[in-house]
């Protein structure tokens, strides 16, 4: 048995990734994003923005969700929740380069472990940060 330990990622933006689509298994890359760490997503606290692109990273479709709440690191430790400003909360928490970075997220990740993958990502000041990625399942 081994034990990972991360760091944590002070992230911006966070959430999932599929790189096939989990309902119907097109070959489309599933983006939900929000603001902060990825707790709001996983955990439903907000609905995130939602993207889907094709594996070449042509733009399918985008929704963006009124993200009013994220979760950050606290200080000294820990999480907390803070409420996201009227005026950023209804604005895409990805960019096209975003979002173009996430699809070659997505191929690197098909091609490692030869399938298609459940990915978990975030977006912090150092950069993209892949933070879990398993099999994916229907």
């Amino acid at each position: 048995m081994a034990v990972v330990i991360q760091a944590m990622v002070p992230a911006d933006v966070a959430g999932v990734m599929f790189t096939r689509d989990p309902r119907t298994g097109a070959p489309e890359r599933v983006i939900e994003a929000s603001y902060g760490l990825g707790e709001t997503v996983v955990a439903g606290l907000v609905v995130p923005d939602l993207y889907r692109l094709t594996p070449a990273g042509c733009l399918l479709e985008e929704r963006i969700a009124d993200k009013d709440l994220l979760v950050r690191v606290a200080e000294p430790g820990g999480t907390e929740q803070i409420a996201v400003p009227a005026s950023q909360a209804r604005t895409a928490a990805l960019t096209k380069a975003a979002l173009a970075e996430l699809v070659h997220l997505a191929e690197q990740c098909e091609l490692t472990f030869g399938q298609s993958c459940d990915v978990e990502w975030a977006w912090s000041a150092t950069g993209l940060s892949l933070l879990q990625c398993r099999p994916m399942t229907r």
